[in-house]
């Protein structure tokens, strides 16, 4: 991650100096960043994140640099209402590859009989005790042929992707991953992800058309701000490792605090969930958020707080 830093340095650097009384584009070095710790039902295990610097929206208003909203979109988004401790405490993450440029799924996709969504919700939905798996559907590319019905899955904050999985393997991605059996995963084609850092953004219309209708405003702005950063990583990226992965996913709760985003880090593997997200922030995100793990109190739902190593 350290190169992934530098990068974001120079590019901020090439502005030339920040005033004093301006708002800075990267983190200062001159005391360590308050912590905030966000509380999430009442249970003790959260996480406790690093205070970005500044604030997360330095445009002006109206801003006449990013794309907006709709007027008519806005006015449905609950942006008085609190955010921190939204996010459920949880301890993995299962990001099912469905298909490059998929941004919509079924209402509930663990009901689609068939699928990996549904042979892994069957299992962990069930569940009465240990902390709760978080489960979606995702834009990531399927590189397999649709009748040999084979998928990848993202496991989250492990950094670990189990290629070529069937939904006939759900209970052994299951054991191995979440109850911690190692034995469970020897029929389990794992490797390392490759990325710095993953942005998911949910796109999931049917469930609620405000996620639909943000998420590719965010999307673009990640694009051009990750670009610019020459972090921008696609499925086509001939580069083996590093950058950043920008997907959409199905449903993470809070559609009322659309735009809704995720950003896991590999460094630490922490997970920082944001609601209200515009594109006006993105760039201050990718800066404090994406690339140092600091994170804007006023954006922040909840998260995890880092990856277990198990084996």
């Amino acid at each position: 991650m350290s190169w992934l830093k530098s990068a974001i340095s120079s590019a901020l650097s090439s502005r030339g100096p920040t005033p004093a009384n301006s708002t800075p584009g990267t983190p200062t070095t001159e005391a360590p960043a308050p912590v905030l710790t966000v509380s999430q039902d009442g249970n003790d295990d959260i996480p406790a994140f690093p205070l970005a610097h500044g604030d997360c929206n330095t445009c002006a208003t109206p801003c006449p640099d990013h794309a907006q909203y709709p007027d008519s979109l806005r006015k449905t988004i609950e942006w008085e209402e609190p955010m921190k401790g939204s996010v459920m405490t949880y301890g993995k993450h299962f990001v099912i590859a469905t298909g490059s440029g998929k941004m919509n799924w079924e209402h509930e996709v663990s009901e689609v009989e068939g699928t990996m969504a549904h042979e892994v919700g069957k299992i962990v939905y069930n569940r009465t005790s240990g902390k709760r798996t978080v489960l979606t559907n995702s834009s990531m590319a399927v590189p397999y042929e649709e009748e040999e019905n084979k998928t990848d899955v993202l496991v989250l904050p492990d950094w670990k992707f189990v290629e070529e999985i069937k939904p006939e393997q759900a209970s052994d991605l299951v054991s191995h991953f979440v109850d911690e059996q190692a034995e469970a995963g020897k029929g389990l084609k794992v490797r390392d992800a490759e990325w710095d850092a993953i942005v998911l953004i949910c796109s999931h219309r049917k469930r609620d058309k405000r996620c639909g209708i943000t998420a590719p405003y965010l999307r673009n702005e990640f694009e051009r701000s990750l670009r610019s950063h020459n972090l921008w990583r696609d499925p086509d990226d001939s580069r083996p490792n590093g950058g950043v992965g920008v997907f959409f996913v199905s449903h993470i709760g809070g559609h009322k605090f659309a735009g809704n985003v995720i950003i896991y880090r590999k460094e630490k593997g922490e997970g920082i969930w944001y609601g209200k997200v515009e594109p006006c922030h993105v760039e201050r995100i990718v800066e404090e958020t994406v690339v140092s793990g600091m994170v804007f109190e006023g954006l922040l739902r909840g998260g995890v707080e880092g990856r277990k190593e198990m084996f």
